[in-house]
């Protein structure tokens, strides 16, 4: 399921939203100065290509100097959005868990800063080794 979730994630939004973000990054990259925010839009394209079965860990101290001119700057358009499009798509049922993904991928791009990505099977694999 999340296969074809993915798949239709991709061809209706993940496409657009992430070759714009790749391109952006590949821009920023090139500058020293860029780079921290040009690899931030690089994790938030990776996620908005295939965002279903990965999970977001955020941070949980104060928030940090990169997080803060993120967010002021660049973090509430992106974030902005997308809470729009999940409110468009919340509309019907059926498009429910795409609207849950916009969620996600708007608290991503708020603070993408000290926040990790995780896919289903990384989670899976870290708890099978905490138990042995």
């Amino acid at each position: 399921m999340r296969i074809a979730l993915n798949a239709i994630w991709f061809i209706c939004f993940g496409m657009v939203f992430c070759a714009i973000h790749f391109v952006l990054s590949a821009v920023l990259l090139l500058s020293v100065v860029g780079i921290p925010a040009g690899k931030a839009l690089f994790e938030i394209a990776c996620l908005e290509a295939f965002p279903f079965g990965k999970t977001v860990e955020f941070e949980q101290s104060d928030p940090s100097l990169p997080n803060v001119i993120w967010g002021s700057i660049v973090g509430p358009t992106i974030s902005l959005i997308y809470l729009v499009l999940a409110l468009v798509l919340s509309v019907t049922i059926i498009f429910i868990p795409f609207a849950v993904q916009c969620i996600k991928i708007a608290k991503f791009a708020y603070s993408p800063f000290g926040s990790e990505v995780y896919t289903e099977d990384m989670l899976r694999q870290s708890n099978h080794n905490s138990n042995i």
